[in-house]
């Protein structure tokens, strides 16, 4: 009898063990996992801040040099939600907004006004291709006087609104040459 009762106790006391150990090994692998879901994250939103920062370079680059040939990045990063409108790539650039088109095919995108802004409905990893032409003399510039304006250079004609390039900016789809979409007129 005595031996059954010192073996019931160190088999209570096995079992006890085990799920204490099970319990500190449990604590140790959700710590594990919180740390490897910080760094995710973390990586995710550097990833992020590298496409935004090549992204950028990529617009002035196209602006600078508006050779007529397609500069197409690295696939980049584009978080849910995150939106671009040719007054944000006007602001970036220092040309009018008159001066970009904005295309798509990704199903990510809802392309709002079309072609004047750009919004992703989820996240998404996608190539952008730019182009940049000399704007032709049709979308160059709007011309006429408006009030309180005196007529100066080019015969007494004013000129107002003047774009000097037209650059095309697609999300996801390949762009050509051949595809380039001339800007918008002035109104």
């Amino acid at each position: 009898m005595k031996k059954f009762f010192s073996n019931f106790f160190s088999e209570e006391k096995a079992q006890a063990g085990a799920v204490f150990r099970l319990m500190v090994d449990s604590i140790i692998m959700l710590a594990v996992l919180i740390i490897i879901i910080s760094a995710l994250q973390q990586f995710q939103g550097m990833m992020q801040d590298i496409s935004t920062k090549e992204f950028n370079e990529l617009m002035l680059s196209a602006v600078k040099l508006p050779s007529g040939e397609v500069i197409a990045s690295r696939e980049l990063s584009f978080p849910e939600g995150r939106g671009y409108t040719v007054s944000n790539l006007s602001a970036l650039t220092g040309e009018p907004p008159r001066s970009f088109v904005l295309l798509s095919n990704l199903s990510a995108v809802e392309i709002l006004t079309n072609p004047y802004s750009i919004t992703f409905n989820r996240s998404v990893q996608a190539k952008v291709y730019a182009i940049c032409k000399p704007a032709d003399q049709l979308t160059a510039c709007k011309t006429g006087c408006g009030e309180g304006l005196n007529p100066v250079g080019d015969g007494g004609i004013c000129k107002l609104d003047c774009i000097e390039i037209c650059c095309n900016i697609s999300f996801g789809q390949q762009i050509s040459n051949n595809d380039f979409i001339q800007c918008p007129p002035a109104d």
